[in-house]
This record gives C-alpha cells, sequence and structure tokens, in this order.
C-alpha cells in the first residue's frame, strides 16, 4: 500500500499520467533505484515501490514530473521537512539516504526516497469496514497527536490532516503521512498560489482560516484532526467537499454557517461522550480550540470514563447474582423465605 493517497487527483483535477516507464526504460532512477510499480497518485506527484540497489532494500519514491518551479519547490520542501522530523507515528524519509531530492540524469524528473509501509489508510478501511468504535477512534487521534506534537514543535504544520492521509500499517500503527502542502519555517510558496488563484489542499478537511485566510498553524492542524475523527465514527464527512474550486469559493462566503449547520445537524448522530469533544475540535474561531496538550487530556479522560463503563457492564451481571444471594441469605434469616 502506499503512502499517498491513490484516489487523489493532480492539480489540475485530472489523472497525472504514468511516464516513469516510458521515460527510464531500462535504466535505474537516479542510477539506483528499479521502480517496480505504481503504489498511489497525489495532489502533487506519484508514488512507486522501488528496489534501492545499493541498500537492497525496498523504498517507496514520490517521483515528480511537473517542471512548475512552485511546485517542484513544493517537493523539495517536503523532503528537507521530512527530514527533521523522526517519528515512529510519521512517514520519514529513507534515513540512510536523507531528504534532499534527487534528480534523474537527462531528464525533469524529481523525486525523493521515502520509508515503504504497508497499510491502508483511514479513509480506506472506513469505506472497505465499516466504521471505528468509540474506543479505537479515541486511540488513533491520541495517536495522531503525538505525531502532531512531534512536528508542532518543530514549527511544521501539516496543513492536510483527514483520513486518507492517515495509513495503519500491517502491524497496526499509524503513521501521519503526505507532508506536500505542510508550512514550516522554511516554506517557500504560500497555499494559495498567487498567480493562479488556487486552493491547495482537501476543501472537506480545511479549516476556515486556511479558506478564507490561506494561513493554518497548530490549530488548523487540530481542526482537520477533529473532522477525521467525525468520519472515524460515522463514516461520513461533516462537510462534504461544499467548496471545489477558486470560483466557488469566492463566491461561497456563507461557509462558517455551513460548518455551523452541518455541526447542529449531526449532533444527534454524535455518541454523547464524544460531542463535546468534536464541538471543541471544530470551533470556527482557532482561538477556541483547545491546545494539543488540552486535547490529550480531554481524550485521556474520555477514554478514563470508557474504561470504567466497560467494568460495569462487565461486572453488572455478577453483581447481579451476588446481590440476590445476599437478599436470599437476608429473608432466609428472618425466616421470610
Amino acid at each position: 500500500m502506499s503512502t499517498l493517497n491513490p484516489a487523489d487527483q493532480d492539480a489540475s483535477g485530472q489523472e497525472a499520467p504514468d511516464l516513469i516507464y516510458d521515460i527510464l526504460g531500462e535504466e535505474l532512477l537516479g542510477g539506483r533505484y528499479r521502480v517496480m510499480k505504481k503504489l498511489g497518485q497525489g495532489g502533487l506527484a506519484s508514488v512507486y515501490l522501488a528496489f534501492d540497489t545499493e541498500l537492497n532494500k525496498e523504498v517507496a519514491v514520490k517521483v515528480l514530473f511537473s517542471d512548475n518551479l512552485i511546485v517542484r519547490t513544493r517537493l523539495i520542501d517536503a523532503g528537507a521537512m521530512l527530514a527533521q522530523v523522526s517519528h515512529p507515528n510519521i512517514v520519514g524519509v529513507e534515513p540512510e539516504v536523507g531528504g534532499s531530492a534527487r534528480f534523474h540524469s537527462g531528464s525533469q524528473l524529481i523525486f525523493i526516497v521515502l520509508e515503504y509501509v504497508k497499510g491502508e489508510t483511514l479513509d480506506e478501511l472506513v469505506k472497505c469496514k465499516g466504521t471505528f468504535s468509540l474506543p479505537e477512534a479515541l486511540e488513533l487521534i491520541l495517536t495522531l497527536c503525538d505525531a502532531m506534537d512531534a512536528i508542532h514543535k518543530r514549527n511544521i504544520f501539516h496543513r492536510d490532516i483527514k483520513p486518507a492521509n492517515l495509513m495503519l500499517t500491517d502491524s497496526g500503527t499509524l503513521k501521519l503521512i503526505d507532508f506536500n502542502i505542510s508550512r514550516w519555517p522554511r516554506t517557500h510558496v504560500c497555499i494559495v498560489e498567487a498567480d493562479r488563484k488556487d486552493i491547495i489542499g482537501s476543501m472537506g478537511y480545511m479549516s476556515p482560516e486556511m479558506i478564507f485566510h490561506s494561513y493554518s498553524n497548530s490549530q488548523g492542524d487540530i481542526f482537520g484532526a477533529g473532522l477525521s475523527l467525525y468520519y472515524l465514527l460515522l463514516g461520513d464527512h461533516l462537510v462534504d467537499n461544499c467548496v471545489k474550486t477558486s470560483k466557488e469559493w469566492a463566491a461561497h462566503q456563507p461557509l462558517s454557517r455551513t460548518f455551523e449547520t452541518a455541526l447542529a445537524f449531526s449532533k444527534t448522530r454524535v455518541p454523547l461522550l464524544v460531542k463535546r469533544l468534536l464541538e471543541d475540535m471544530l470551533m470556527l474561531d482557532p482561538g477556541k480550540r483547545p491546545l494539543l496538550i488540552e486535547l490529550k487530556q480531554q481524550i485521556n479522560r474520555l477514554q478514563k470514563i470508557l474504561w470504567c463503563l466497560s467494568w460495569m457492564r462487565r461486572l453488572r451481571y455478577p453483581l447481579l447474582v451476588i446481590g440476590l444471594a445476599l437478599l436470599i441469605l437476608l429473608l432466609k434469616s428472618c425466616g421470610l423465605f
């Protein structure tokens, strides 16, 4: 399985052509990597399974075919950014290689080498197997918080937190993937390109401040995590891509009311225990959303409540039997039984 959502499309909305085999022929990518098969395609690049002939291991290579300077800069930034972070819940660059973007001799191909991860995205799992239980969903979001904490401490903001960018590996580890539109102190491009007026991101998971002001920080990632939690529990999107193009964006000023209406409509479907948590994470004002440490504390409290309720359910029948036995003994001692 890929480290990129295979359902995604390129920036023009069209499927990017798979040109790598025509370009490479019998050559090794970068003189080192034997491309084996395509794993997935995203908004900026395609990901392939490749064999590193020097290290004798499988890796994932993210290859960009575009000669657009802004798009190429994004890939270079993503590689350099991932090289700064090492965390078990983040898909990173291949450690022996580093995060530097590489070029294929004699072509416009630019690529970075990532660790190869086998698994499925949470989006794929919900579509194939159904929603997660409340304890499972909370544990996944808590793990996501650990990953976000690791990047936020380095002033890196993912800006595209969604189930399709959260992969559950075959060993059961959650991995945050796809940092193509992330922001960090050295990011060279803005989320809204001045020359194209396009919105870069997943509209159904973008925070209001990202849509309206082209800016997002750690609180924007928390908003995406809240929408992801909603999807894991209910299996549908709170805001189903209500804005898809820049023209719609310009004309769709009541978007905040769309969020409010969707939230109000969904409250009856959200499990009571997690209702307040979701409301806090999805506050339209980023300043009113919980900080990451506060969010983790809220989830920990909910997990403890669920644990207590679980044990109460388990002990309900044994305690009932013990209570009835004591009642019978009491009645016998009183001569009433």
